[in-house]
């Protein structure tokens, strides 16, 4: 049911100004996006980056870990998408979503450091939040303990849910019961 859904969903989070040249526009991942995507997610990997740790190992553990994540998303979320977020028709990010009949899960959005603190990001979250909100469903993610990250989310909205070891569980919702 959500495949196509899904597809037409994805395609609005990335391209719902239709009348004019936009600056943050989407594409559908493909499979020579990988190098990009992981150049990308590498990026964010600031605990790993900035360690002590030789520069082979730290290769060694950011490829280990993005193989880890890359297999956790394909397990965990087999009909999610993957889209290369572009500006100005500039690969500058990856965003992986998924929609299910209970929420949209925001997997995975990344964007290249020189890009960060542009506003990108923050425009593709607005507007998956609008998807969501027209849904009436929760925008639900996972994040990173101690990431930065999270004070963007808390900025945009987002609400912590719970937590595990790892990674902290937040949710944005602004439906008819809110």
């Amino acid at each position: 049911m959500y495949e196509s859904t899904s597809r037409r969903v994805g395609f609005a989070v990335c391209n719902s100004d239709p009348g004019q040249r936009k600056k943050v526009s989407c594409r559908k991942a493909v499979s020579d996006d990988r190098g990009f995507i992981q150049t990308t997610y590498f990026s964010t990997r600031h605990d790993i980056q900035n360690s002590t740790l030789d520069e082979r190992l730290k290769k060694q553990i950011l490829q280990q870990q993005f193989r880890l994540k890359t297999q956790f998303y394909l397990s965990n979320y087999p009909d999610s998408l993957r889209w290369i977020i572009n500006r100005f028709d500039e690969p500058v990010g990856y965003l992986e979503i998924n929609f299910t009949d209970t929420e949209v899960r925001l997997i995975d959005i990344a964007i290249q450091t020189q890009f960060r603190n542009q506003g990108i990001g923050t425009e593709v979250l607005g507007r998956l939040q609008g998807i969501a909100e027209g849904q009436e469903l929760p925008l639900r993610i996972r994040v990173l303990s101690g990431s930065p990250a999270t004070r963007w989310y808390r900025r945009s909205g987002f609400k912590l849910i719970g937590q595990d070891t790892t990674h902290l569980h937040m949710e944005w919702f602004r439906g008819k019961e809110q």
